[in-house]
Formats: C-alpha cells, sequence, structure tokens
C-alpha cells in the first residue's frame, strides 16, 4: 500500500469527480529518507512548481504515512536552505545553514504538527555533503543543479514531464492551423509546430493546459474553474475569453494578445509565489492589448496589439465618418471603438475639427489621416497612444 506515485484516474459520480492514485510499484516513496527525496525528480518539482494534482498527491501521502512527514519536512527545509546558497558551504557556512533548515522544519506549515526528532547538530555534515551531491552532476556544479531545475520549471518539457497524470498531447506538424476541442468545450487553433497537452477530464478546481509554440484560445467560460495556460515562463489565467499566446520556447520573447474579455498574465515565478499566498505580481490585460516577456532579462511590457480589432462599431459617428467634427469627438469614438488610450494636450488640439470618412481603415492608418488634417504627430508609448500637435488656431 506504500506505492502511491502513479496515475489519476477520473470517476464521474453525480456530476463530480473522485480522484484515485494507481499504484506505481517502482517507486515506494514510503521507505525514502529526507536525503533520497530531496534528490527524487517528482519531489522537487513539488517544490519547484506545485499544482493541484503534486500538492494533493503529497498531502494524502502524509495522511496514510504520518511517519515520514520529518523526512518530507527536512527534504523540504533542505531545499529551501540550499536553493538561497550562492557556493557550496564550508565548516561555518554549513552550521549556520543548519540552523536554517532546523528553523524551516519548525516553520513548515504544509504537513501536521509532530513533535520534532530533528538529528543532532554534530550530524549536519552528513545532510549537507548527501545534498551537495545534487549541486555536483556535472562540471557545472552548485549552479548546474540550480539552474537545471528553473529551466526545467520554465520549459514545456519540464512542466509536462512533471505532471503525475497522464495527458493528452497534440502536435501540429503539418503546414496549417489545426483545430482541437478540450474536455470542457473550449477551443485552441493549433499553429504548425507547436504543441499542447491536456488532462483527459478537468479537476474539479481548474483547467490547465500546457503549451509551447503559438496558439489561440476561445474559452468557454466558467467562474468556478479557473483556465490556466502555461507556457514555458509564462502563465495565462482566463475564466472565459479569447487570446493568442506565442512562446517557442523559454529562451526567446513570447507574447499573449487578448481578444477579447479580460486576462491576467504571471511570470511562473510570480505566480508560484501567488499560490503560496505571498505577492506576485500580475499584469491584466484587456482587448487589444498584450504582454511581451523577455527571459533573458526577466522583463515584462504591456503594449497595444500590431493590429487592433474593432470591438464596438461607432454608434454617433456610423462608420467614422466625420464632417467638421471636432477633435475631441473624433478621438473619444476612437477609444470607445477599440478600447484604447489616446492622451493630447487639450489646450493645444481641443479646437482642432476633423472631416474624413474613415470608414474600414484600420486604427492606426485612422490615426495617420487625423493627424495628417490637425499638422500632429503621434507614438504608441505601453498601452497608450499619444498625439502631440501646435494646435489649430490662428
Amino acid at each position: 500500500m506504500g506505492h502511491l506515485r502513479g496515475k489519476l484516474l477520473y470517476i464521474s459520480i453525480n456530476k463530480k469527480y473522485c480522484i484515485f492514485y494507481s499504484i506505481n510499484p517502482l517507486k515506494d516513496y514510503s521507505t525514502l529518507t529526507a536525503e533520497q527525496l530531496l534528490n527524487d525528480p517528482q519531489f522537487r518539482n513539488w517544490l519547484i512548481a506545485p499544482n493541484e494534482v503534486n500538492e494533493q498527491f503529497w498531502k494524502d501521502f502524509l495522511i496514510r504515512f504520518p511517519e515520514k512527514q520529518l523526512a518530507v519536512r527536512t527534504a523540504k527545509a533542505m531545499y529551501l536552505a540550499l536553493n538561497q546558497m550562492q557556493e557550496v558551504p564550508g565548516d561555518e557556512q554549513g552550521e549556520h545553514l543548519w540552523e536554517r533548515i532546523r528553523q524551516e522544519i519548525e516553520q513548515d506549515s504544509s504537513v501536521p504538527e509532530l513533535e520534532l526528532a530533528v538529528p543532532e547538530p554534530n550530524l549536519w555534515r552528513r545532510w549537507i555533503a548527501a545534498a551537495s551531491i545534487l549541486f555536483l552532476l556535472s562540471a557545472g556544479g552548485w549552479y548546474f543543479w540550480k539552474i537545471t531545475n528553473v529551466q526545467s520549471a520554465n520549459t514545456y518539457e519540464g512542466q509536462v514531464a512533471g505532471q503525475t497524470e497522464n495527458l493528452i498531447e497534440k502536435v501540429n506538424r503539418s503546414q496549417q492551423a489545426e483545430r482541437i476541442e478540450l474536455p470542457d468545450g473550449s477551443i485552441v487553433k493549433l499553429f504548425p509546430s507547436g504543441r499542447v497537452s491536456y488532462q483527459a477530464q478537468f479537476t474539479s478546481q481548474r483547467r490547465e493546459i500546457f503549451m509551447s509554440g503559438k496558439a489561440y484560445f476561445e474559452v468557454v467560460e466558467d467562474e468556478q474553474r479557473p483556465f490556466l495556460v502555461y507556457a514555458n515562463g509564462l502563465v495565462t489565467q482566463v475564466v472565459g475569453t479569447s487570446f493568442t499566446i506565442d512562446s517557442p520556447s523559454a529562451t526567446v520573447m513570447a507574447t499573449v494578445a487578448v481578444s477579447s474579455g479580460k486576462v491576467k498574465v504571471f511570470t511562473l515565478e510570480n505566480f508560484q509565489k501567488n499560490q503560496r499566498g505571498e505577492r506576485g505580481e500580475v499584469t491584466l490585460l484587456t482587448p487589444n492589448q498584450q504582454l511581451t516577456f523577455d527571459p533573458q532579462k526577466a522583463l515584462v511590457t504591456r503594449q497595444i496589439v500590431k493590429e487592433p480589432l474593432l470591438l464596438n462599431p461607432p454608434k454617433v459617428y456610423p462608420n467614422f465618418y466625420f464632417e467638421n467634427t471636432s477633435v475631441v469627438h473624433v478621438f473619444k469614438t476612437l477609444e470607445e471603438s477599440y478600447g484604447v488610450t489616446i492622451q493630447y494636450d487639450h489646450k493645444t488640439i481641443s479646437d482642432c475639427s476633423v472631416t474624413a470618412p474613415l470608414g474600414t481603415e484600420p486604427l492606426f492608418r485612422k490615426l495617420d489621416i487625423i493627424c495628417q488634417t490637425i499638422g500632429a504627430t503621434y507614438e504608441v508609448y505601453g498601452s497608450e497612444i499619444i498625439v502631440k500637435g501646435s494646435g489649430c488656431g490662428n
């Protein structure tokens, strides 16, 4: 009964899902020591990229094997302490590291309370020596293990490999976009060379998708189950909306562009902070906005998409037909129709008027014509359009 690691099975009972772990005889976690747990990929994945599945697995494990609570606490504490070190510790650093491990064990609230039978301080060298092996797996030494774990958590391959349940994977090897219907009815338009993995049945709490490449999503609204897309180093969270993600790999620029609804975008690191109850920065995107993420610089930027879509056709000025119309009303019409913000100096150009049938011209072409008419220029700064001009007065 000790072999808990395995696949997830979903059995529908009155429209609710019961989760069962199948038995894998190749791994008996109930016999592992703290050092062995720390050296286990699935255990480290739980620490690096916690999610609903691995959280539930280790919670169930501790309920079934309460005698392993100290081993789990110690392994977690060792990971947290070692992960903060900048070099392999010497004797003095080792003493401080051991004290930090003891404190982490005492403060760990992820497992039930228990009396700590922590090894005596003079045994810290054995613990550190065992743990340091993890950091000496190659010529890269200490940093190799740390960087490898961060990189694997930020890649499609690493994220998929870290899941304990079977996933369905779709790979587009054609030259055209392919349509994929997800278990909840949501649609994925997967572009050539794109890859996407998902559960055969979503859980009762969230819908999780893993992807690499480019894909367009039309998400069925379900306020009780957020829709999460893990795209290398980014996590996009929605309830029901449409958006496009382009994330070829964990090392190149990635974008998330919104067509409808609202979208929250996190870096993977900030999403994990958020899941732990800590404050992780999040970017909120609305239609015609996009986020770009530079993984090399860890830089997130919010912008207007290259070709904004018409969101709300104008009612006061049908077909964008303006005749001797104040530029103030023209800009307001564009803001409402495309969901953008246009900034300008009211004192300088509010006396300008526009006569032009702008019709179906794209937003930026409309702005070109307007600015040429009133002798102004415009630039796009982040998510805003800035118009500058000398005015139209005599």
